[in-house]
């Protein structure tokens, strides 16, 4: 619609100047005939009709905006290493997930997604993400897909939007691997 909208407003102007700069005779037959049939000059017509349809469809656009989601201030990393593994243990997984919490590896929060549709996928990331966002943050988390079915986003978009349901996008940084998915929380430092 806004296009269609811009095209007719281009269509007037051209139709205003043409007939100010005078047209070669068979446009001015061709403009004569087009306004013979009309109420109007051609050139208000379709400036009032393109600016009609313009102004409808950006009334659209701006009213089907997604509403800006609140703000969520990131946690600081105040809890203990014990708060995340308690928490943990009260999240009931689906079949082929698991979490496994190691504070002195390298990895201090691992999700490990076996045989798991996209929808388990995201279910499970997402209630990653509840998790972490009730403490302190790690400093890293990884998401492991071990064979499962293609999903139709890349993965490392099926993580950030499951978390991003959770925690605020900026706290977070993805970086897609080749079988998995690293989640980096620079303001991370506690909670595996």
């Amino acid at each position: 619609m806004i296009a269609l909208g811009i095209v007719l407003l281009a269509l007037a102007a051209a139709l205003a100047s043409a007939r100010a700069l005078g047209p070669p005779p068979a446009v001015q037959i061709g403009l004569a005939t087009l306004e013979g049939l009309l109420p109007v000059p051609a050139a208000a017509l379709c400036g009032a009709v393109g600016g009609l349809l313009l102004a409808v469809g950006l009334l659209r656009r701006l009213s089907a905006a997604p509403a800006a989601a609140p703000r969520v201030q990131p946690r600081a990393a105040t809890a203990p290493a014990g708060d995340l593994r308690a928490r943990a243990r009260s999240v009931v997984w689906d079949e082929g997930v698991s979490l496994d919490l190691d504070a002195r590896g390298p990895t201090p929060v691992r999700l490990v997604l076996t045989q798991a549709p996209p929808g388990r996928v995201r279910r499970a990331v997402g209630q990653l993400g509840a998790l972490l966002a009730g403490g302190a943050l790690p400093a890293r988390v990884v998401v492991e897909f071990s064979d499962c079915p293609p999903s139709e986003l890349p993965r490392h978009h099926e993580v950030q939007g499951a978390l991003a349901a959770h925690l605020p996008r900026g706290s977070f940084r993805v970086v897609s691997q080749v079988d998995r998915v690293d989640v980096l929380f620079p303001e991370g430092r506690g909670g595996g």
